[in-house]
């Protein structure tokens, strides 16, 4: 097997479909608020959603500093190992990180020039989640949540993707959907709002290439296709 290697510049690969997704959501709001338009007496109207606007309004930050020189670096929330798994912590606020602190019992750290202010810690965050992380590895992962919001600093366990939709919460919600097509059968997300009255839920079967076809075009009053 020939290994994949990264030039140390070269930018890292991935396979995010955020732009697709988000886009979809976006032109979901817009469908939404023209037809509510629309009602109100103003009339059809077009709508149009670009993939690079998507990403664009989903990377504010990252489009503000692009405008700016020596930026402060971006904050990451890494996963953060414990004796028994990782955790995710995001001692976003002042108070967030106040409170980690007390959770950690590491109360010299609010007097500490490089992670007492939001700047500080911006620019030594590496330093502080290696300090961080010598307390966490000495506690399990469910002990460092269960402290940390208590006293109120936002954290979770790391999951895998498998873990996550194993977990209670997702069974409760009906988050997955079982649908069946030529491959088989197999879970897929279901619509992440639902309603008190209407149902919204992903149907349980996928259609087959052209199946409608026919049936569109006579809706539409379309000549049938040529065979």
């Amino acid at each position: 097997m020939t290994e994949y290697a990264l030039d140390q510049d070269q930018p890292v690969p991935n396979r995010s479909t955020a732009a697709d997704i988000l886009a979809a959501t976006h032109e979901f709001g817009a469908i939404c608020a023209a037809l509510v338009h629309r009602q109100r007496g103003g009339g059809g109207d077009y709508i149009d959603v670009s993939l690079m606007d998507t990403m664009y309004h989903m990377m504010g930050y990252e489009v503000q500093t692009a405008q700016i020189d020596n930026p402060p670096r971006p904050i990451t929330f890494g996963p953060t190992k414990t004796k028994d798994g990782f955790i995710v912590i995001a001692p976003i606020s002042q108070l967030n990180f106040e409170a980690l602190a007390r959770a950690a019992r590491h109360p010299e750290w609010l007097e500490d020039a490089r992670f007492s202010t939001v700047l500080g810690r911006a620019n030594n965050w590496e330093t502080m989640m290696a300090e961080v992380a010598k307390w966490a590895k000495e506690h399990d992962a469910d002990d460092c949540v269960a402290v940390l919001s208590r006293e109120g600093c936002p954290c979770t366990k790391y999951m895998t993707v498998a873990e996550a939709i194993a977990q209670p919460l997702a069974a409760h919600r009906g988050s997955l959907v079982e649908v069946e097509d030529g491959w088989g059968r197999y879970q897929v997300p279901d619509s992440p709002f639902k309603f008190a009255k209407a149902e919204v839920k992903t149907r349980s079967w996928v259609a087959e290439i052209g199946q409608y076809d026919e049936a569109i075009r006579a809706e539409l009053d379309l000549p049938e296709k040529s065979a």
